[in-house]
């Protein structure tokens, strides 16, 4: 009898198994193609952050920079209320066709965060993928008129930018993209003190660029403000410039796609 017991209580364990199982599979299975079909991204994916990430990001960031929990929802609730035009046959455009018009800012928003709080104007971001920083940027310049900032964006792929450069009604003042790689930038603009006074973010997703910004950053003894990643492995370009440079203090920021669709993205933020 008892041997049946437990026989009977191992089926009813495997059951239920089974059935959360196949409900996740199917759960992610109509995510997945509700992405398919409206996201149109294929790379660098924007995520929807979930209520529950926001609250451990607000936490985590106000306890790291000794900010007002206030301000920073006040931010984040900003970012929610951004609206973006999608323009008519994007899907033929090439600067759109792989575009989401959708408002996931997700870790830009620490730059804004950032900007609001140190004593920096000077924003570098080397790959601008969609544009959405500098998108950002200039709709909150409209939110707070009194923020000042000098963005320089960096992509060595001219088909980059669209989100940015499809939308009207911007303020694009202080925002300049150059299409062209790291390397070639850091030879004709580079500007110490800008450099060692700016946010600068690292996010090529390409191992040669990565290593020549940082390795650019040693040699040239340039310690910029803030400096945030999204390349953390072991091994990466940011870490070995963080082993060298031991004046920095670093945080690593969780940023989860509340659909399930994607991986986790870790960014790193030397300040």
């Amino acid at each position: 009898m008892k041997y049946i017991h437990g026989f009977l209580l191992s089926l009813a364990n495997f059951c239920k198994r089974f059935y959360y199982v196949n409900k996740t599979i199917l759960i992610k299975i109509g995510n997945m193609y509700s992405w398919l079909l409206f996201y149109k991204e294929h790379t660098s994916f924007s995520f929807k952050l979930s209520n529950k990430n926001k609250l451990f990001l607000i936490q985590n960031i106000g306890k790291d920079f000794d900010i007002n929990k206030d301000q920073l929802k006040e931010i984040f609730s900003f970012a929610d209320s951004v609206k973006t035009i999608k323009p008519s046959f994007s899907m033929f455009d090439p600067k759109t066709v792989d575009v989401n018009f959708k408002s996931n800012f997700d870790y830009t928003i620490l730059v804004l965060v950032l900007l609001k709080n140190i004593d920096s104007k000077f924003i570098y971001e080397f790959g601008f993928n969609q544009g959405r920083l500098p998108l950002l940027l200039s709709k909150y310049r409209k939110h707070e008129e009194e923020i000042e900032f000098l963005y320089y964006g960096i992509d060595s792929n001219k088909r980059k930018g669209g989100l940015y450069q499809s939308q009207k009604s911007l303020d694009k003042d202080n925002i300049n993209l150059f299409f062209m790689d790291t390397t070639d930038f850091l030879k004709k603009h580079f500007d110490y003190d800008k450099f060692c006074n700016s946010i600068l973010l690292s996010t090529t997703h390409e191992k040669n660029s990565e290593d020549s910004l940082f390795n650019f950053l040693l040699e040239s003894n340039t310690t910029p403000k803030i400096i945030i990643s999204d390349n953390i492995a072991e091994d990466s370009a940011y870490q070995k410039f963080l082993k060298e440079k031991n004046n920095y203090s670093s945080s690593i920021y969780i940023f989860e796609d509340d659909f399930k669709n994607h991986q986790p993205i870790y960014i790193g933020v030397q300040k």
